[in-house]
């Protein structure tokens, strides 16, 4: 299998640590082959045909409020995306973290925009624009996901819904918890979830409440940590590959926090194969990580505590900003994309695509930092 990281990567400028580390696996048996293979009759070329992959395109924070918000409503709403269509598009299935609810206009109110301001609601009018940009899966946990309290967390979900875009990270009150977004893609099918380790809340709404309706975990509640796992482990037993979107860590840290490491794991064991983390508004490393192996200690074999079946996950746990109007911190401006190929038996590929957030005549505007060697084929 092989997983490429790609030293460019390190070269753009992005607090990236982990990626400069370029990730081979499955070298040392092919390596085996080519010396056993050197004293025998060269075997004949293969004719099988190669293997099925379908290519995910994840972004990091995407916030529609606040003075993007105000920029979409003088502008028009496909503004913000004018330069990133044709990319975001290119990909099999496109996933980012939706920062903050999106209501019909004159059904709340929404705070006029200002530096200070926390409530990052924006409107339900730009909801066609993030589907014409090419997003197909979106994650409503974070901890804005209550800023237009649970019934702009509805609305959300409803208009995404109405757009063709599946809204993943919300409950809906009853046992059972979160069930997993579902897409097919080249015969492989893909479960999503999402999940957040904050969440501002109202003072008028009980945690518990909170938690009902947002996918919230606590994570030094034993209980949340295991609901979690079941979720993940039931989304793969329907499905060929699991991806979950995280809210987690420190703002502007460039660094994962233990608890986003010790989650990771979680996810992991559990059979997640791709975990991408929202957050910290700037980018923070990549690893690629082996269920119940601590990254930061020697490698180990075995099989895992879980005794399930060893994949490789992808964990990128941050990937900045995609599209957000903060300035006070130069990184908050740029961002990463992580494209990942992936088949029925998990990651066979990943690679970070640099990003930047430009401020122009039509307000904030997503753009990508292309290379002459950075543009993937068409997948659509």
């Amino acid at each position: 299998m092989r997983l490429g990281l790609r030293r460019r990567a390190c070269s753009a400028g992005l607090a990236v640590p982990s990626v400069c580390l370029a990730l081979a696996l499955g070298q040392a048996g092919s390596a085996s082959a080519a010396a056993a293979g050197h004293a025998s009759t060269p075997a004949a070329p293969a004719t099988s045909p190669p293997p099925v992959e379908a290519r995910l395109l994840f972004l990091g924070d995407i916030m529609l409020g606040r003075y993007v918000g105000a920029a979409m409503a003088a502008h028009g709403p496909d503004a913000p995306f004018a330069l990133a269509r044709t990319w975001l598009s290119a990909a099999d299935v496109t996933i980012a973290n939706l920062e903050g609810p999106l209501v019909p206009p004159g059904a709340f109110a929404i705070p006029p925009p200002s530096p200070g301001l926390l409530n990052l609601t924006g409107s339900t009018a730009s909801a066609a624009a993030l589907a014409r940009a090419g997003f197909d899966v979106l994650s409503v946990a974070n901890n804005h996901s209550l800023d237009a309290r649970e019934a702009g967390l509805a609305a959300t979900v409803r208009v995404l819904g109405r757009v063709g875009i599946a809204p993943i990270g919300r409950r809906d009150g009853a046992p059972g918890g979160q069930t997993a977004a579902v897409r097919e893609v080249r015969g492989i099918r893909v479960a999503f979830l999402a999940y957040t380790l904050v969440l501002n809340r109202s003072a008028t709404m009980p945690e518990d409440r909170a938690a009902a309706v947002v996918a919230y975990v606590r994570p030094g509640v034993d209980a949340d940590v295991a609901g979690v796992a079941r979720e993940v482990a039931a989304a793969r037993r329907g499905a060929d590959a699991v991806a979950v979107v995280v809210h987690w860590g420190t703002e502007y840290a460039r660094r994962p926090d233990p608890t986003q490491r010790r989650f990771a794991q979680v996810l992991a064991v559990a059979g997640a194969d791709v975990i991408v983390g929202a957050h910290p508004h700037v980018v923070q490393g990549v690893e690629a990580i082996q269920p119940g192996v601590d990254p930061s200690a020697s490698p180990r074999t075995g099989p895992s505590p879980s005794g399930a079946e060893r994949r490789t996950a992808i964990v990128a746990y941050s990937l900045g900003n995609a599209l957000f109007d903060q300035g006070g911190d130069a990184a908050t401006r740029e961002g990463a994309a992580l494209a990942v190929d992936i088949g029925r038996n998990g990651v066979t590929g990943a690679r970070l695509i640099p990003l930047a957030i430009a401020a122009g005549p039509t307000g904030f505007t997503m753009r990508r930092v292309v290379r002459a060697d950075d543009v993937p084929p068409a997948r659509r």
